[in-house]
């Protein structure tokens, strides 16, 4: 009986050992499968914070173009109430909506920063708003057409590449 409880106990040893090393294998797939997972957790939420950053890209360059659409506006517009006050505050939107550009995307930033101080007949985005400011009365009329024309164009180009990214 003796022998037969040997076998017995070294069978039951054998399969504690196979369950054992399955028990092993089993881990070492389930770690590999959770490693795979957290990488595409990962990989999940930085698509979705590159989403929310383009998201955010857009809706702050949109409103940079709003903001000098206006600025255009009120500079063709010789009658225009508080027309000081309204291109200073204009002006300061201005350069927020750049800054919040060009920390969200560096390459655009660039772009939006030759974008600014390009001069076109004589006149930079700063010179311009700052002739404005200094003569409240100053009469532009369509003097500046051409500079506004292709400011626009240049930042309508700067949108098409945004869309790219």
């Amino acid at each position: 009986m003796s022998n037969a409880l040997e076998y017995i106990t070294a069978a039951a040893t054998v399969i504690a050992a196979c369950a054992t090393a399955w028990a092993a294998l089993a881990a070492s797939s389930s770690s590999k499968s959770a490693k795979e997972a957290v990488e595409v957790q990962q990989r999940s939420e930085q698509s979705r914070v590159d989403l929310q950053k383009k998201e955010l890209l857009i809706k702050n360059f949109q409103m940079l173009m709003s903001t000098f659409t206006e600025i255009k506006v009120i500079a063709k517009d010789d009658h225009a109430p508080d027309r000081g006050p309204t291109l200073k505050s204009l002006a300061r939107q201005l350069r927020y909506y750049e800054s919040i550009v060009q920390s969200l995307s560096p390459q655009i930033g660039r772009k939006l920063h030759h974008w600014s101080n390009k001069e076109i007949d004589s006149y930079s985005n700063p010179r311009l708003i700052s002739y404005m400011l200094g003569y409240y009365e100053s009469h532009i009329g369509d003097s500046c057409d051409t500079f506004f024309d292709q400011k626009i164009e240049m930042l309508i180009e700067i949108q098409d590449e945004i869309f790219k990214i």
